[in-house]
């Protein structure tokens, strides 16, 4: 876990100098900097910082590395009297520096659920990503999860805010895990908003393997897929969101799907680039582990 240093609270040594040179605490902030940089492009770190207007650059830097995609921060009191929300359990708070104290703490809107007297959210704050329940979620999505390791896929679940769902990363060479009694090595990782129902992870889920199996983080020459670097975002995003339409309408029928799933397959464009084989092939890899749950 990174160790952020917060001019103003740095430990103080004998004779009450701070223990910490200003070369140290240079040292801290590049670290943070490291931090982020493994986990998202330079041009999303400046969007997220340039997102948290109200809050100073500093903060900014602060908020997201506590929280990635941190998007509306509010003290609990403040959650509570403007918006009728309130911090559901458990949730960690974000420390940023106070103007007239050291530290004052924050919930980000992930972090919060409606009261009784909850106001709407504006527009630009609601999750793209809210689902009723599906039946058995939970269990669907171990089930993928576990068939999803003979691929090299792990999957783990993170702290995140709302504009982020999930992603797949390339992570080659980072261990292995075990599965069916045999140690698989680890190619990429999914990360799952920990925030999000067991409906929404499974949804995440079923779209970030749609981006793998559809090629569209490349393949080495054991994959049963092909390497489709050179499919333009936008195909990508459609190819992979037609996969969860497919899967959760044969895993979960009755479930619809979110606001986001209808931005993006909505265009005919986009659908007319598609590669509806590709599509079809990956839904059903994502499937594999229910069919034959399903056979005759």
């Amino acid at each position: 876990m990174t160790q952020l240093s917060i001019p103003g609270t740095e430990p103080v040594g004998l004779g009450g100098a701070p223990s910490e040179t200003p070369a140290a605490r240079r040292t801290s902030v590049d670290r943070i900097i490291d931090t982020l940089l493994r986990e998202m492009s330079p041009s999303e770190v400046i969007g997220q910082l340039v997102a948290l207007r109200p809050h100073a650059v500093f903060n900014a830097l602060l908020a997201i590395v506590q929280l990635p995609h941190a998007t509306m921060l509010r003290t609990e009191a403040r959650w509570d009297a403007e918006w009728g929300r309130q911090v559901r359990p458990g949730q960690h708070p974000i420390v940023l520096l106070a103007p007239f104290g050291p530290v004052e703490l924050y919930f980000d809107v992930s972090q919060t659920e409606p009261g009784n007297r909850a106001r709407p959210l504006p527009v630009a704050y609601e999750s793209m990503f809210t689902m009723t329940d599906a039946p058995q979620a939970q269990q669907l999505q171990e089930r993928i999860i576990e068939d999803a390791k003979k691929y090299g896929v792990r999957v783990v679940h993170s702290q995140v805010g709302t504009p982020l769902a999930g992603r797949i990363r390339a992570v080659n060479g980072n261990g292995a895990q075990l599965y069916q009694g045999h140690d698989c090595p680890i190619r990429w990782v999914i990360t799952l908003a920990a925030s999000h129902s067991p409906t929404e992870q499974l949804a995440t889920l079923t779209h970030e393997l749609g981006h793998l199996f559809c090629g569209h983080l490349g393949a080495s020459e054991k994959d049963k897929w092909s390497q489709r670097h050179e499919v333009d975002p936008a195909t990508k995003e459609f190819e992979a969101e037609s996969v969860t339409q497919l899967v959760l309408g044969r895993l979960a029928p009755a479930t619809a799907l979110p606001a986001y799933s209808g931005r993006v397959l909505n265009g005919a464009a986009t659908a007319t680039r598609a590669d509806w084989v590709h599509i079809a092939q990956a839904a059903d890899r994502v499937l594999k582990p229910f069919h034959k749950l399903s056979a005759g």
